[in-house]
């Protein structure tokens, strides 16, 4: 009996033993589960996310910009993600600004990731946000931040000694210098890329860009073997790429530098195999290096003395490139249309936005004068005369604030209309001029050249009549290009603003007025803002040939940071600003219609018989 009691003390010791240890078997494994779990979680989230963005960057690459911003707009971000998430999450989505065209989005998201990174600098993000930041300074010209951020992206690809990065890092610094004109310093950063580049990586997009850049900086030296050997080294890593459109393109530029060098053979040679590999494209670039193409055949065979090959090959050029043009003009068209549509709706759904809460204020008003109204009904004696003249002086204030609006919309369509106008018969005097210029003129040019290519077979008679039809040809391009001038300055297309300003000033200058033109700081601008520029300018100069009297007159223009200022004065008989805009106004009210459009400040400072002074300041940024 006792050695049953003693052997039941021993298992309910045991049992409670067992217990504890079980539970906490049982706490343990919950905790272990729980930690798992947890880890697992992340590494899903981590998962999920990197398979989203991969998906964002497939769509890029093809172009299809709405699929990724909608993968980007559904990912569910926690409030405790990851900051290199967070880091990957706002590249691509600058990424896809910058594809849209949207740099100014692109660069606020960019500026708002690179703040994140202050701390970690280290970080691959860092390499990655640096060089767009670099990309997006470059293409607007602010080449002391593009050179700020590249050289952050070189500094940290060396800290990290990744090798690529640092290669794509030298590759952007010596492009930025390239399009800064500083081509000396371009050469070194393209020269570190050719001899440091990464044997072992299979990517070789960037040393393939390298060399293709370097061919330019040879070029200009007149080193054209050099440039033929950076053609033929950026042309074996196109083919390994398959990249027959670049390849194209680079047998296309050997056939040119051939040619330079006075390889004809040799220079066909490249072109030929340039137009095998483009044959069964259609594309527009395509098409346009296909024209570039045929264009360098035609000189060849027009060197070689064979110029009814050379007719025909610089026709088909100009076919192509003519056919370019229109597309890219229906493509312009329809694009116009497009945005035209949708700011249409855009502006319907704010109106009905605006009646809609328009209602719900009126409803919140009345409201409350109803609860005002029941509330302090017995303030309604004494207060209503003051009640009147409230609403009296309401009415007033929404009929002066409705007239107001009602000026300002006719103001503003106003100047709409003159902008329509101007812009159209700028694009139209622009698309007639490339016309005449590119199609027309070629052909006369041809044509003369096959004439010419027939004197020497003919006598007598009929040759006294080739050189008839050789004049008249002569006299029909003179014509055409007189008139292609006049519709566009070629003086501008070809030289910029500055040159075409003085040979307007050349050009109207007589012995009773003398025109002078100086420049300070000028460079090359966008054509299209040289364009309206240009236009703007020569309106005024023909307002002074008019009306002004003067002897003589100055177009003074400077680059004041990142403005075009222009002062433009005469010695002439001066005028009343608003007697002339009541009279004849039209063409002023178009020039400030331009400039304001252009964001700029139009002035306007005359005096009675003592002169002139028109002051104008643009941003051509």
């Amino acid at each position: 009996m006792l050695l049953d009691l003693h052997y039941l003390l021993i298992k309910i010791k045991w049992f409670r033993v067992m217990k504890k240890f079980y539970f906490a078997l049982i706490i343990l494994t919950s905790l272990l589960f729980t930690s798992f779990l947890s880890f697992f979680q992340d590494d899903t989230n981590e998962t999920i996310i990197d398979s989203i963005i991969n998906q964002v960057e497939e769509n890029i690459k093809k172009r299809e910009l709405s699929i990724a911003q909608n993968l980007i707009d559904n990912l569910e971000i926690d409030s405790d993600i990851k900051v290199d998430d967070e880091l990957k999450i706002g590249f691509w989505q600058a990424k896809i600004y910058i594809e849209n065209g949207q740099d100014e989005k692109a660069l606020n998201k960019l500026l708002e990731g690179f703040t994140l990174l202050q701390n970690n600098q280290n970080s691959k993000f860092y390499f990655k946000y640096s060089q767009e930041l670099g990309r997006i300074f470059g293409r607007v010209k602010n080449y002391s931040n593009s050179f700020k951020y590249f050289n952050l992206a070189l500094e940290n690809a060396l800290e990290r000694k990744d090798s690529l990065a640092i290669s794509e890092a030298n590759f952007n610094l010596g492009s930025a210098y390239q399009m800064k004109n500083q081509l000396d310093s371009a050469g070194i950063y393209y020269k570190r890329v050719i001899e440091e580049y990464p044997k072992l990586t299979k990517n070789k997009n960037v040393l393939a860009t390298t060399y293709s850049n370097a061919i330019g900086l040879a070029v200009v030296k007149n080193d054209f073997e050099l440039a033929e050997e950076y053609g033929k080294k950026s042309f074996e890593i196109r083919n390994e790429e398959k990249d027959t459109l670049k390849m194209a393109g680079l047998l296309t530029n050997l056939g040119g530098i051939s040619m330079y060098n006075n390889d004809l053979d040799k220079s066909n040679e490249y072109s030929y195999r340039a137009l095998e590999l483009l044959k069964n494209r259609n594309d527009i670039k395509s098409r346009d290096i296909k024209a570039i193409t045929l264009d360098n055949i035609s000189q060849v065979f027009y060197l070689k003395e064979d110029y009814q090959q050379a007719y025909d090959l610089l026709f088909e050029s100009a076919t192509i490139s003519n056919k370019i043009i229109t597309d890219n003009l229906h493509s312009k068209v329809t694009e116009i249309e497009a945005k035209y549509n949708v700011a249409k709706e855009s502006e319907l759904t704010k109106i009905e936005e605006n009646k809609r809460q328009r209602v719900e204020f009126l409803l919140y008003i009345s409201g409350i004068g109803l609860i005002t109204l029941l509330g302090f009904l017995w303030f309604k004696n004494r207060d209503d005369k003051f009640k009147r003249l409230n609403l009296k002086l309401a009415h007033n204030q929404e009929k002066i604030e409705a007239e107001r609006k009602l000026e300002k919309i006719q103001n503003d369509t106003q100047i709409k209309i003159l902008n329509a106008t101007l812009d159209a018969k700028e694009s139209e005097r622009k698309y007639i001029a490339e016309i005449l210029h590119d199609s027309v003129s070629t052909l006369l040019s041809s044509a003369n050249m096959h004439l010419y290519a027939l004197k020497s077979e003919i006598e007598g008679d009929k040759f006294d009549e080739i050189n008839k039809t050789e004049n008249i040809i002569s006299e029909a391009a003179d014509k055409i290009r007189n008139l292609s001038h006049k519709l566009i300055s070629s003086v501008l297309l070809k030289f910029g603003l500055t040159a075409a300003v003085e040979d307007l000033c050349d050009k109207y200058s007589t012995s009773q007025l003398k025109f002078e033109s100086t420049s300070k700081n000028l460079k090359r601008y966008s054509q299209n803002f040289e364009i309206k520029t240009h236009n703007i300018i020569e309106e005024l100069v023909n307002n002074i040939l008019k009306h002004s009297n003067a002897t003589k007159a100055s177009i003074d223009m400077e680059e004041v940071g990142e403005n075009l200022q222009i002062r433009i004065s005469d010695n002439g008989k001066g005028f009343i600003k608003e007697d002339i805009i009541k009279k004849d106004g039209l063409g002023l009210n178009q020039i400030d219609a331009r400039i304001k459009v252009m964001n700029g400040v139009f002035k306007i400072d005359s005096i009675k018989d003592e002169g002139t002074l028109i002051y104008i300041s643009i941003p051509f940024i």
